[in-house]
């Protein structure tokens, strides 16, 4: 059986309610489902993170590689782990309430996301 469904980008914290001030442990996979390989020229990506009120913050990380990643059929790759202290773009604590978490890769064009609380 052949996969059409594109590979996808898995986004999840280590919970899903949060006091407020406490880490935010994010980790982003590439999940393959195609039957074949998947290469990514990098794991380079951008995350935002938005309120109902909008963006509080956003954060990109190039990286450059001799040779590509290769992700084999029916596997996943971590792409990256990332910690958020719940601060904004101007370093002040985020409100209590619901956020999302966007994030794409900026090779090819996989993205995911997931919704967390702080209280």
């Amino acid at each position: 059986m052949v996969t059409t469904s594109p590979p996808s980008l898995m986004v999840k914290t280590d919970k899903t309610e949060y006091s407020i001030g406490e880490e935010v442990r994010v980790s982003i996979y590439l999940v393959n489902i195609l039957d074949r390989e998947v290469i990514l020229r990098s794991r380079s990506y951008g995350l935002s993170i938005a309120s109902s009120e909008g963006v509080v913050l956003t954060y990109v990380l190039f990286e450059t590689r001799a040779s590509p990643v290769d992700i084999p059929s029916s596997t996943s790759c971590l792409i990256d782990e990332w910690v958020w202290n719940q601060k904004d773009a101007h370093r002040n604590q985020v409100d209590v309430g619901s956020y999302t978490i966007h994030v794409n890769l900026l090779d090819i064009e996989y993205m995911g996301g997931c919704v967390i609380e702080i209280k």
